[in-house]
């Protein structure tokens, strides 16, 4: 796979983000496919397991920053319910737990103990580091289901991402990673080197939509602080069909490849 310049920008944002790690979702089978869930099914019954440790070492224990809870579930919806179909530790599958959790009992497991809605990600994944969810990224089409006592109850759709029909720039990831760089004045910028960046952190909903982080001076802070007060406001994200804050981040290189990729000629 061609690796571009831009892939190479995504790659670094989502990877280093200022925002903290980002959780591991969970899994579940969903009209026939395996989506990402952003919701956390088992933590109501987790709650009431009093010997952690009987059912596994590491039950209840933190496998990494990824993934504070110690465990992924495979879940699915079928006829209207919500059934586990595997659990395990650190998200190992040579690691489940499910017969210890559910002795002699026949598989998959009705979620009775849960009541709550899950967020189901069906569309593309949006690059967002800033995540209400808590979760590595969620997505522009998204399906929320609600549970009672694993039965669903109801079901919604969301959109999520800017609406094409209001006015201001996109605030698309992607998008303002192209219009920043096509904004630079690289004429005016004489020294070039992979070692003068700056990192532009992106603040979604926000009456300060960009901060400039980065130790960089001179010709080149003041450049982009020119950029980003030249932009127009940045569209509204709507997530569920509200407005929380959220964004990204992305480094802003000052090299030769750069302005050969975005510069105006």
């Amino acid at each position: 796979m061609r690796f571009t310049a831009l892939s190479l920008i995504i790659a670094i944002a989502i990877t280093h983000s200022v925002f903290g790690t980002q959780q591991i979702p969970e899994k579940i089978i969903y009209k026939g496919d395996t989506l990402a869930l952003l919701s956390l099914p088992f933590e109501e019954k987790l709650e009431t397991i009093k010997n952690k440790t009987q059912i596994h070492t590491r039950l209840g224990k933190m496998c990494s920053t990824a993934l504070y809870r110690g465990y992924t579930g495979l879940w699915k919806i079928e006829h209207g319910e919500l059934y586990l179909i595997d659990i395990d530790i650190c998200g190992d599958p040579d690691k489940s737990f499910l017969d210890r959790l559910f002795p002699g009992q026949q598989l998959p497991i009705k979620a009775t103990w849960f009541t709550g809605e899950l967020y189901i990600q069906e569309g593309k994944r949006l690059y967002y580091s800033l995540n209400p969810t808590g979760f590595g990224g969620f997505s522009d089409k998204e399906a929320v289901i609600t549970i009672t006592n694993g039965n669903q109850t109801d079901l919604k759709y969301f959109y999520n991402g800017p609406k094409a029909t209001q006015t201001g720039m996109s605030s698309d990831f992607v998008a303002v990673v192209r219009e920043v760089y096509r904004n630079i004045d690289w004429i005016n910028i004489k020294s070039l080197s992979e070692d003068y960046k700056l990192t532009l952190v992106v603040r979604l909903n926000t009456n300060t939509p960009f901060t400039i982080k980065g130790d960089l001076q001179g010709i080149y802070r003041k450049e982009l602080e020119n950029v980003i007060d030249s932009l127009p406001p940045l569209q509204p994200f709507l997530i569920r069909g509200k407005t929380p804050e959220l964004g990204y981040l992305f480094p802003i290189i000052f090299s030769q490849k750069m302005k050969d990729k975005f510069g105006k000629g």
